[in-house]
């Protein structure tokens, strides 16, 4: 169990360690190893933090721009932003989300960024991993 007076960033470490040892590794591939292997895959990817003009909409870009990306979930607790991203780029209704649980649960994506605020890494991160 992370100990309390841990960072944040060594308690998300030590929870993705004890899942890790839970479920076999190959199920668990770091994203520079996801999009440097596979040859021709595409991967699902899922956003959580919208904002068009924020760090949201720079990682959804990106990840648009990506031949072998595919955005299957943008999600935000305001939906006007989640709607904006999407319309930008072009992304269905069906992959819209303001809830975090059922975006993971209905789109089940390879990759996850967590492009919000710093103090809701830790949070948001650990919810996506269980």
């Amino acid at each position: 169990m992370a100990s309390p007076r841990q960072s944040p960033h060594r308690r998300l470490a030590t929870l993705a360690s004890q899942l890790r040892r839970q479920q076999p590794e190959a199920d668990y591939p770091t994203p520079s190893v996801a999009l440097a292997s596979g040859e021709g895959q595409t991967y699902r990817v899922a956003i959580i933090g919208a904002k068009v003009s924020g760090r949201g909409g720079a990682a959804a870009r990106a990840y648009h721009a990506h031949p072998r990306c595919e955005i299957v979930g943008l999600c935000d607790v305001f939906p006007e932003r989640t709607a904006e991203l999407a319309e930008t780029l072009g992304v269905p209704e069906s992959a819209q989300f303001v809830d975090l649980d059922e975006m993971i649960s209905t789109v089940k994506p390879d990759l996850v960024a967590i492009p919000t605020g710093t103090s809701s890494h830790y949070s948001v991160a650990k919810r996506v991993l269980e």
